[in-house]
């Protein structure tokens, strides 16, 4: 078994464990793994006709993606997105009033 099928293997498992972590295509760290999945295994399939990888940048985007892929799971929870903000005032109806008030916004 090559370094390849070992760096394969790696990244088959970073992509899973990556989609398992926010059950979503669209999370950076597992496009990121994606793509290096994807790469390795066009190069390992011999579609193309390419020079060999050497093990240590076999080994380097190996670090790479377990790194960002680390820091996505360590973000996560302080960096969320709210496209809404909260009304600390109470909620407003369709006609810019407040419910419970005569006061219009």
């Amino acid at each position: 078994m090559s370094f390849l099928d070992l760096a394969l293997i790696f990244f088959l498992l970073l992509v899973f464990l990556n989609y398992r972590a926010q059950r979503s295509v669209l999370y950076p760290p597992f496009i990121f793994c994606t793509m290096w999945l994807l790469v390795l295994a066009v190069f390992r399939s011999g579609l193309i006709e390419v020079d060999p990888v050497h093990n240590k940048t076999l080994a380097s985007a190996m670090i790479e993606t377990d790194s960002f892929s680390v820091a996505g799971l360590l973000s996560r929870e302080s960096h969320s997105i709210h496209f809404l903000l909260p009304n600390p005032q109470g909620s407003i109806d369709f006609l810019g009033r407040m419910e419970g008030s005569n006061h219009e916004i």
